[in-house]
């Protein structure tokens, strides 16, 4: 049987992390984005993002708190123990493709410049080994 698991967001950026460097050496970096409802009586809906390699330096280079992005990935379920002792399940998006959408301050009919990265095909998440302290 074939499954798919692909996820796509366009949201506003509002927070993000600092670039970091796996215990293997590779760079990795995580944004949350905030993706609304067509309603306004639903709930904002915060994804977290992690990026590595390229696409991590590009967002770490170019994107900013309160940008338009659309991000494009695979949907991961980690587990990890919280500082009670408590199992917690989490999820975040392993982003394959970003595209942020600029927009200059004196810009109000909100004509979009974009910037586009692609992370080419391959299980990255295999190759990079987080730092302990930096997991959750």
């Amino acid at each position: 049987m074939a499954t798919l698991n692909q996820c796509n967001f366009i949201g506003c950026i509002q927070s993000k992390g600092n670039m970091i460097t796996g215990a293997n050496g590779k760079n990795f970096i995580t944004i949350t984005v905030c993706v609304s409802g067509k309603n306004k009586e639903k709930e904002a809906l915060f994804v977290r993002c992690i990026m590595f390699g390229k696409t991590a330096d590009f967002v770490g280079q170019y994107a900013q708190e309160k940008d338009t992005v659309y991000v494009s990935g695979e949907l991961e379920k980690r587990r990890y123990t919280n500082k009670q002792g408590v199992e917690k399940d989490t999820y975040q998006l392993i982003a394959r493709e970003v595209q942020l959408f600029h927009r200059e301050k004196s810009d109000f009919n909100r004509q979009a410049q974009t910037d586009t990265v692609q992370e080419p095909n391959g299980n990255v998440a295999d190759e990079i080994v987080l730092p302990e302290e930096e997991m959750f």
